[in-house]
Protein backbone atom coordinates (compact mmCIF):
# COMPACT_ATOMS: atom_id res chain seq x y z
CA UNK A 1 0.00 0.00 0.00
CA UNK A 2 1.00 3.24 -0.76
CA UNK A 3 1.54 5.63 1.98
CA UNK A 4 -0.63 8.75 1.72
CA UNK A 5 0.83 12.01 1.07
CA UNK A 6 1.18 13.19 4.78
CA UNK A 7 3.58 9.85 5.67
CA UNK A 8 5.50 11.00 2.37
CA UNK A 9 5.64 14.74 3.73
CA UNK A 10 6.83 13.52 7.05
CA UNK A 11 9.45 10.79 5.17
CA UNK A 12 10.69 13.81 2.32
CA UNK A 13 11.46 16.48 5.07
CA UNK A 14 13.04 14.19 7.87
CA UNK A 15 16.69 15.24 7.07
CA UNK A 16 15.43 18.94 7.22
CA UNK A 17 13.31 18.96 10.33
CA UNK A 18 16.38 16.65 11.51
CA UNK A 19 19.24 19.27 10.55
CA UNK A 20 17.01 22.19 12.10
CA UNK A 21 16.63 20.24 15.40
CA UNK A 22 20.51 19.70 15.75
CA UNK A 23 20.96 23.22 15.35
CA UNK A 24 18.24 24.26 18.12
CA UNK A 25 19.56 21.11 20.31
CA UNK A 26 22.70 23.66 20.68
CA UNK A 27 21.07 25.89 22.20
CA UNK A 28 20.50 26.08 25.89
CA UNK A 29 17.03 28.09 25.59
CA UNK A 30 17.03 27.33 29.90
CA UNK A 31 18.94 30.55 29.66
CA UNK A 32 18.34 33.88 28.88
CA UNK A 33 21.27 34.20 26.19
CA UNK A 34 19.96 30.87 24.36
CA UNK A 35 16.41 31.64 24.54
CA UNK A 36 17.10 34.83 22.78
CA UNK A 37 18.91 33.45 20.03
CA UNK A 38 16.01 31.17 19.79
CA UNK A 39 13.41 34.02 19.36
CA UNK A 40 15.72 36.41 17.51
CA UNK A 41 15.65 33.38 14.78
CA UNK A 42 11.75 32.30 15.45
CA UNK A 43 10.68 36.38 15.37
CA UNK A 44 12.25 36.91 11.54
CA UNK A 45 11.03 33.36 10.10
CA UNK A 46 7.69 33.98 11.78
CA UNK A 47 7.89 36.98 9.64
CA UNK A 48 8.69 36.42 6.63
CA UNK A 49 6.19 32.98 6.91
CA UNK A 50 3.63 35.66 7.56
CA UNK A 51 4.33 37.92 4.91
CA UNK A 52 3.19 34.94 2.18
CA UNK A 53 0.43 33.11 4.35
CA UNK A 54 -3.24 33.64 3.31
CA UNK A 55 -4.03 37.43 4.98
CA UNK A 56 -7.09 35.77 7.06
CA UNK A 57 -5.80 31.90 7.37
CA UNK A 58 -5.37 30.86 11.16
CA UNK A 59 -1.96 30.03 10.11
CA UNK A 60 -1.28 33.91 9.79
CA UNK A 61 -3.45 34.70 12.53
CA UNK A 62 -1.21 32.56 14.75
CA UNK A 63 2.38 33.49 13.23
CA UNK A 64 0.91 37.36 13.64
CA UNK A 65 0.68 36.18 17.63
CA UNK A 66 3.41 33.87 17.56
CA UNK A 67 6.13 36.83 16.32
CA UNK A 68 4.22 39.11 19.08
CA UNK A 69 4.64 36.95 21.95
CA UNK A 70 8.57 36.47 21.10
CA UNK A 71 9.11 40.11 21.18
CA UNK A 72 7.40 40.72 24.24
CA UNK A 73 9.76 38.07 25.73
CA UNK A 74 12.53 39.51 24.49
CA UNK A 75 11.60 43.30 25.37
CA UNK A 76 11.14 41.86 29.39
CA UNK A 77 15.05 40.27 28.56
CA UNK A 78 16.05 43.80 27.76
CA UNK A 79 16.92 42.28 23.81
CA UNK A 80 15.83 43.18 19.93
CA UNK A 81 15.58 41.25 16.70
CA UNK A 82 17.84 42.78 14.56
CA UNK A 83 18.43 41.13 11.20
CA UNK A 84 20.81 42.97 8.75
CA UNK A 85 18.55 42.01 5.79
CA UNK A 86 15.38 40.81 5.70
CA UNK A 87 14.29 37.15 4.29
CA UNK A 88 12.39 36.85 1.17
CA UNK A 89 10.41 33.53 0.98
CA UNK A 90 8.48 32.86 -2.25
CA UNK A 91 4.86 31.72 -2.16
CA UNK A 92 4.05 28.98 -0.54
CA UNK A 93 1.46 26.29 -0.72
CA UNK A 94 -0.99 27.11 2.40
CA UNK A 95 -0.76 24.18 3.45
CA UNK A 96 3.02 23.99 3.75
CA UNK A 97 2.96 26.95 5.98
CA UNK A 98 0.26 25.31 8.51
CA UNK A 99 2.40 22.26 8.12
CA UNK A 100 4.97 24.21 9.55
CA UNK A 101 2.97 26.74 11.86
CA UNK A 102 1.16 23.83 13.81
CA UNK A 103 4.19 21.25 14.24
CA UNK A 104 6.09 24.19 15.34
CA UNK A 105 3.36 24.65 18.36
CA UNK A 106 3.71 20.75 18.69
CA UNK A 107 7.35 21.23 19.00
CA UNK A 108 7.05 24.23 21.72
CA UNK A 109 5.65 21.90 24.31
CA UNK A 110 9.35 20.15 24.03
CA UNK A 111 10.77 23.01 24.23
CA UNK A 112 8.83 24.37 27.32
CA UNK A 113 9.74 22.28 29.60
CA UNK A 114 13.92 22.68 28.24
CA UNK A 115 12.77 26.39 29.06
CA UNK A 116 11.23 26.00 32.15
CA UNK A 117 13.79 24.18 33.91
CA UNK A 118 16.08 27.36 33.64
CA UNK A 119 16.26 28.91 37.42
CA UNK A 120 16.75 33.04 36.14
CA UNK A 121 13.49 35.00 37.20
CA UNK A 122 13.64 36.85 34.27
CA UNK A 123 13.95 34.61 31.85
CA UNK A 124 10.73 32.36 33.76
CA UNK A 125 8.81 36.09 33.57
CA UNK A 126 9.37 36.38 30.03
CA UNK A 127 6.67 33.42 28.86
CA UNK A 128 4.32 34.53 26.77
CA UNK A 129 5.32 32.48 23.53
CA UNK A 130 5.47 29.21 25.69
CA UNK A 131 2.03 30.30 27.32
CA UNK A 132 0.57 29.78 23.68
CA UNK A 133 -1.89 27.30 23.17
CA UNK A 134 -0.32 24.16 21.34
CA UNK A 135 -2.41 23.80 17.68
CA UNK A 136 -3.57 20.55 18.08
CA UNK A 137 -6.45 20.85 16.79
CA UNK A 138 -5.35 22.69 13.74
CA UNK A 139 -2.35 20.11 13.25
CA UNK A 140 -4.90 17.35 12.66
CA UNK A 141 -7.08 19.17 10.46
CA UNK A 142 -3.87 19.95 8.40
CA UNK A 143 -2.56 16.83 8.30
CA UNK A 144 -6.38 15.59 7.49
CA UNK A 145 -6.05 17.86 4.47
CA UNK A 146 -2.18 16.61 2.92
CA UNK A 147 -3.57 13.19 3.45
CA UNK A 148 -5.85 14.01 0.81
CA UNK A 149 -3.86 15.51 -1.79
CA UNK A 150 -2.51 12.21 -3.78
CA UNK A 151 1.23 11.55 -2.90
CA UNK A 152 2.72 12.15 -6.47
CA UNK A 153 1.08 14.81 -7.89
CA UNK A 154 2.35 18.36 -9.18
CA UNK A 155 0.42 20.48 -5.60
CA UNK A 156 2.67 17.39 -3.28
CA UNK A 157 6.04 18.27 -5.02
CA UNK A 158 5.09 21.63 -4.25
CA UNK A 159 4.36 21.02 -0.91
CA UNK A 160 7.68 18.91 -0.13
CA UNK A 161 9.47 22.02 -1.80
CA UNK A 162 8.14 24.61 0.15
CA UNK A 163 8.09 23.20 3.33
CA UNK A 164 11.78 21.91 2.77
CA UNK A 165 12.07 25.60 2.06
CA UNK A 166 10.71 26.62 4.98
CA UNK A 167 13.26 24.14 7.13
CA UNK A 168 15.80 25.89 5.30
CA UNK A 169 14.82 29.54 5.89
CA UNK A 170 15.22 28.72 9.81
CA UNK A 171 18.81 27.06 8.91
CA UNK A 172 19.55 30.31 7.24
CA UNK A 173 18.74 32.59 9.65
CA UNK A 174 19.92 30.68 12.62
CA UNK A 175 23.48 30.65 10.73
CA UNK A 176 23.01 34.68 9.93
CA UNK A 177 22.32 35.80 12.96
CA UNK A 178 25.25 33.31 14.74
CA UNK A 179 27.47 34.88 12.68
CA UNK A 180 25.86 38.60 13.40
CA UNK A 181 26.18 38.08 17.25
CA UNK A 182 29.85 36.89 16.70
CA UNK A 183 31.01 39.31 14.97
CA UNK A 184 29.44 42.05 17.40
CA UNK A 185 31.34 40.68 19.89
CA UNK A 186 34.63 41.28 18.63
Amino acid sequence: MQPDFRTLLREETRTDHEQLDKLFTRVDIATVAGFVQFAQVHVVCFDAMRAQADGDSWAATHLVSMASCLRDDLSMLGATCVVKSQPIVDRCDPLAIEYMVAGSRLGSRILYKRWAGGSNARLRAAGHYFGLDDLTGQWRDTCARLSKIPAHSPRAGRIVADTRGLFGLFVTIYDQLIDQNEAELQ
